[in-house]
């Protein structure tokens, strides 16, 4: 790797005593010749906090579509010619991304789609190994259009593994000790950075070597949107050191980010309708969903987008003795709260 390259590892005694077993390692994260990865395309949802010790819970993820991720030597590629130092080409649709893999970490040389292609002479170095929670890198890259030696690329990028924790997946499905991983990319000729999320999972079986689930946006001071969020096909077939559960929806549940929201249900018990509050720090879509005990949808009480500020919901319980008033914002589950109907 270029000798430039800042690496800078923040760990703490603490750090190291309680989450020292998780890490990126070459042996179950560098890519592999011939390996294949089915990736589901889902609405676009925020990314969440980062820290220790966090709940992601994104099992509200609805599909959109598929990508398919494969791996091969590079040397088969026609396009290896410009990378002579890559070993490895990941296929994603049309764009091939080739890259250096080696048992101190993974480096990017450049992307060819269809006719345009780009190639690093200086490479972005993706994250070297071993990678652990508290690890953080940063460095410039450059590099040129291939058909246009004369047009530059230059920018600048950061990794940094900023959390760790428990990720639920569509499908209800939980998977302990995940490690994300923050990238950001900038162009010097562009205004705004590209941010990735990505969760890893710790000696998964079978070993999955890609992001589990991975967020897309692009960030300036003037602007912040998702664009593309995916997450891995195959999560359900995970075992060992991943755990597959179901979350009962006729159950009370609460998620770290619920105190953004200032969810209040009141009268409860109710008689005739209760009121139910919340606060939305931004614009986002809502969906608000009234459940008996056992799970069965009652009354969606909201599922359309709203603006950023206070809004009130009435329910009025139909009858029902006990229910469950279940709260999502971006496809995410924030909470599940009982609420009782008395009669007169």
């Amino acid at each position: 790797m270029n000798k430039a390259l800042t690496i800078t590892f923040y760990l703490t005694v603490l750090v190291i005593s309680a989450f020292g077993q998780l890490q990126l390692s070459y042996e179950d994260n560098a890519y592999l010749n011939s390996d294949f990865q089915p990736f589901i395309l889902t609405q676009n949802v925020d990314e969440g906090l980062a820290g220790p010790n966090q709940v992601w819970d994104f099992s509200q993820l609805v599909k959109t579509g598929e990508i398919k991720s494969y791996m091969s030597e590079a040397r088969q590629s026609p396009a290896n010619i410009w990378y002579p130092k890559a070993n490895i080409v990941l296929r994603e649709n049309t764009a091939d991304f080739f890259f250096k893999v080696s048992s101190s970490g993974i480096e990017e040389y450049g992307v060819k789609d269809g006719n345009f292609a780009i190639t690093y002479d200086k490479p972005i170095v993706k994250f070297p190994f071993p990678f652990v929670y508290g690890s953080s890198i940063s460095g410039t890259y450059s590099g040129q259009v291939v058909d246009k030696p004369e047009e530059k690329i230059a920018g600048a990028y950061s990794t940094q593994a900023d959390g760790y924790g428990t990720l639920i997946l569509p499908g209800n499905v939980v998977i302990k000790d995940v490690l994300r991983i923050r990238f950001v990319r900038s162009n010097d000729k562009a205004n705004g950075e590209t941010v990735i999320f990505r969760w890893y999972a710790r000696n998964s079986d079978p070993i999955v070597r890609y992001p589990l689930l991975s967020i897309t946006k692009f960030e300036s001071s003037e602007k912040s949107y998702v664009y593309r969020v995916a997450y891995y096909a195959n999560c359900d077939q995970l075992i060992n050191s991943t755990k597959i559960v179901t979350i009962d929806p006729a159950r009370e549940f609460t998620s770290p980010k619920s105190e953004n929201y200032n969810l209040t249900i009141y009268p409860n018990p109710f008689i005739e309708n209760a009121k139910i509050e919340y606060n939305l720090p931004k614009d986002a879509i809502v969906k608000v969903l009234a459940t008996d005990n056992l799970g069965r949808n009652l009354e969606t009480l909201s599922d359309s987008r709203q603006n950023a500020g206070k809004h009130t919901l009435t329910y009025s319980g139909k009858g029902t003795f006990v229910s469950f008033i279940t709260f999502f914002v971006d496809g995410e589950m924030v909470c599940s709260r009982k609420i009782i109907h008395l009669n007169k």
